[in-house]
């Protein structure tokens, strides 16, 4: 399978955080699926770094080789068709970030691993460009 993790998830996995459902770490660690990070992640990630909100004194260059190149995380850019789906995408949540990664997921049929509840009144329908 092919899945989209939200930037929690990836934090909580790599942190090895007991928050993770245990059904997704399961799925991240099976190596027959394909996980793939939004370049979003990494961007929110960069911004809670730099104003101190996370990781405090972390070595981001080191931090992205190895939790996310070195992991064979997938990265996956942000695109046109992920901007055009973004623009439809009624406003249930506010999170700039969110809204992307769930565009990006409808753009590129991936499962979404996400535990923020606001995402889910996205996938009772879903937007298309």
């Amino acid at each position: 399978m092919k899945y989209l993790i939200d930037t929690n998830i990836f934090l909580w996995f790599v942190f090895k955080d007991h928050r993770l459902p245990t059904y997704m770490r399961a799925i991240l660690e099976d190596e027959h699926n394909f996980i793939k990070l939004s370049i979003a992640s990494l961007l929110e990630v960069t911004i809670k770094v730099s104003n101190g909100n996370l990781l405090p004194n972390v070595d981001l260059d080191e931090f992205f080789q190895s939790r996310v190149i070195d992991a064979g995380l997938e990265i996956l850019p942000i695109q046109i068709k992920h901007l055009l789906i973004l623009r439809t995408l009624p406003f249930h949540h506010r999170d700039p970030f969110d809204r992307l990664i769930i565009a990006q997921s409808f753009a590129e049929d991936l499962e979404l691993l996400y535990t923020d509840d606001a995402f889910s009144p996205y996938y009772s329908q879903e937007p298309r460009a």
